[in-house]
């Protein structure tokens, strides 16, 4: 019998989940180019949270047998949010650059929560959030670059950094090796299966995430 690659699993098993998280609450807006920039900088806030708990385990455990092959220095986003917050709250003597604890809503300070626990227990599931989310960054990510900058932000704004790779020449040939990374970290089946469950927990977790903040 054929192993499905894990990646491809991913891809296939957390559709549902993905497609749910993409139209859910703030995204939705987003998407749709309607989205206020108080609004967006909230989103940003909450997203710095994520990816300060998830860069700061994978790096605690970059010598962990399922995430050492990947070069994780050209994918983290922390500081390019960072970097579009403060431009976009630049008007905004009270605000900073990363994330106010009073701004993250529930579910975001849930899953941050998870994340502090998969690296101290578990770090190569972190490998599945990891997975949702940059690539996502990678994909989806660019179209969303384009609305904003055609619909939401100021002309000739620079506060999309985020979605800007500038270590990654190619992000389809990145996409390759990255994925590849996944496939061959000899996971054991029931890791494998843990990793599936952990990315449809990180979509549903999203989607939590981004209801929370369109809510009034």
């Amino acid at each position: 019998m054929t192993t499905v690659p894990l990646s491809q699993r991913l891809r296939t098993e957390t559709k549902e989940a993905h497609t749910t998280a993409e139209r859910s609450g703030i995204m939705r807006d987003l998407l749709r180019g309607t989205i206020a920039i108080p609004a967006y900088v909230a989103l940003q806030q909450n997203l710095a949270a994520l990816y300060d708990a998830m860069e700061s385990e994978i790096d605690r455990n970059d010598t962990h047998p399922a995430l050492r092959n990947v070069n994780w220095n050209a994918v983290r986003r922390l500081a390019a949010l960072q970097s579009d917050i403060k431009l976009l709250t630049a008007s905004d003597s009270s605000s900073e650059t990363s994330a106010h604890h009073d701004s993250l809503v529930p579910a975001t300070r849930q899953y941050v929560a998870h994340l502090h626990d998969l690296g101290t227990r578990a770090p190569e599931l972190l490998f599945a959030h990891a997975y949702l989310r940059y690539l996502g960054d990678m994909y989806g990510g660019q179209i969303i670059k384009r609305i904003l900058l055609e619909t939401v932000l100021p002309p000739n704004s620079r506060a999309v950094a985020f979605y800007e790779f500038d270590q990654i020449p190619d992000l389809h040939a990145f996409m390759v090796p990255f994925r590849g990374s996944l496939d061959s970290a000899a996971l054991s089946e029931d890791t494998a299966n843990q990793m599936v469950s952990e990315a449809q927990l990180g979509y549903a977790l999203h989607a939590r995430m981004f209801e929370e903040l369109a809510a009034p």
